[in-house]
């Protein structure tokens, strides 16, 4: 499910800190859905070691934005599923309605 992505070393104010890249993702959503995929994927990375975290749920919906777009169907419906969980577990609504929101632009 791992994004090819270039590196990302353009990237040193945030120098892998999860929630940084997060914030970065969350503006190149619609404006660059690979450069999000890619920056989901590093705080996927990032956050390799605290599988249970809270804002994987946006690192996985963020890849699965991305792989979704490019036209990458299994492997984004499975980053969706793992956000779905994540969201789940933490209560967090509005990521479960952005996973509804993927559902409804896969169909």
């Amino acid at each position: 499910m791992t994004l090819s992505s270039t590196p990302l070393s353009d990237l040193t104010a945030a120098n892998n800190d999860p929630r940084r890249l997060l914030e970065q993702a969350d503006w190149q959503l619609y404006i660059d859905s690979r450069r999000a995929g890619e920056l989901g994927q590093a705080a996927l990375d990032a956050t390799q070691d605290q599988p249970t975290l809270a804002l994987r749920g946006d690192a996985y919906l963020h890849v699965g934005l991305s792989l979704l777009r490019s036209g990458r169907i299994e492997p984004a419906i499975e980053a969706n599923e793992r956000a779905r969980a994540s969201f789940a577990t933490h209560d967090d609504t509005r990521g479960l309605l952005m996973c509804e929101q993927f559902d409804a632009t896969h169909l």
